[in-house]
């Protein structure tokens, strides 16, 4: 392995483009590695950074944490496959980004929280559904919405 000496000496030969390159090179082959780090947190910062293909492996990831992240860059296919995560939370969070196919689906989850989200987006299709849910919460606010038109 070269000193740090001997990579300053090797760096110092090339041109501004050259070593951009080489910094580029060097970012890509790390987080081909950490996007499949063990810890999370880890794979949590890989899907910040956002690059297309770290986002393909994580929108399968199982810590929510992650999932949270790679909603963030709200890409059609990753919401087509976490509209469907068995994760509440997740599915809230889809809800919340609020595209008009994946609302069709959350009108009906089975959990609470999701279809309360549903109702904040205000459509009226969803409200005339909700208006009747079993749930008191859910029910109570997509009548006031209903009301407030």
């Amino acid at each position: 392995m070269k000193t740090l000496e001997e990579k300053k000496e090797i760096l110092s030969g090339l041109s501004t483009e050259e070593k951009k390159g080489v910094v580029k090179l060097a970012y890509s082959e790390l987080l081909d590695v950490l996007v499949k780090d063990p810890d999370f947190t880890v794979r949590t910062e890989v899907a910040k950074i956002g690059r297309n293909e770290d986002l393909d492996i994580l929108v399968d990831d199982k810590a929510s944490v992650v999932l949270f992240e790679v909603l963030k860059h709200q890409r059609d296919k990753d919401l087509d496959v976490l509209v469907r995560n068995s994760n509440f939370l997740v599915r809230t969070e889809v809800a919340k980004i609020g595209r008009d196919k994946d609302l069709d689906i959350l009108v009906r989850d089975v959990n609470r929280y999701v279809r309360l989200e549903v109702v904040r987006k205000n459509r009226d299709k969803d409200l005339e559904i909700l208006k009747n849910d079993s749930d008191f919460e859910v029910r109570n606010e997509a009548a006031k919405r209903i009301l407030l038109r």
